[in-house]
């Protein structure tokens, strides 16, 4: 079973591989940004980076924190692998949103489509079960409620015996 760190136990780590998961921005302050909770998940993130030093990030490429976690680790330098459930993945979103995510995607050290074009909820699934596969630590930012977060965190804890796995809840951000 995967073993919940503190950031404190995590900041043992040593390189690596970190992938993360966290909520979208509908839980992380709204979609208009910089926002209170927005601003507090990028410090949080920056710090957990700095912390940790990780060799590579994967990010899944959701809005919300899975692009905070990427442009963060783009900042620091940190070679980035974005995990994206299926190439079009991004098409229904705003047009502005869009152009931002294929500007991303072109910073990415590797760009990974873990399933053939076309939406279908379990792509995103798989696409958490690759974060987790790929990485020897999962970030997750998330609050404990369902959804999407929450079944990537419990695969990890089910499936991933060797998973090493730091929760913090955007919630309870200083």
């Amino acid at each position: 079973m995967a073993k919940i760190l503190t950031l404190e136990e995590a900041a043992k780590y040593d390189g690596g591989t970190l992938a993360g998961t966290g909520h979208r921005p509908d839980k992380l302050g709204g979609y208009k940004t910089p926002n209170p909770i927005y601003t507090k998940v990028v410090k949080k993130t920056f710090e957990v980076l700095d912390a940790l030093k990780p060799e590579t990030v994967i990010s899944g490429m959701a809005l919300g924190f899975d692009t905070i976690l990427f442009k963060c680790a783009l900042e620091r330098g940190i070679p980035t692998i974005a995990a994206v459930p299926f190439d079009g993945f991004h098409s229904k979103w705003p047009a502005a949103t869009q152009k931002e995510f294929e500007a991303l995607l072109k910073r990415a050290k590797e760009v990974k489509f873990i399933c053939e074009p076309g939406y279908a909820a379990w792509k995103m699934q798989k696409r958490n079960e690759f974060l987790v596969d790929e990485s020897n630590l999962l970030f997750g930012m998330w609050d404990g409620s369902e959804g999407g977060t929450a079944n990537c965190i419990a695969y990890a804890k089910k499936y991933d015996d060797n998973q090493e796995i730091l929760i913090i809840n955007p919630k309870e951000l200083k």
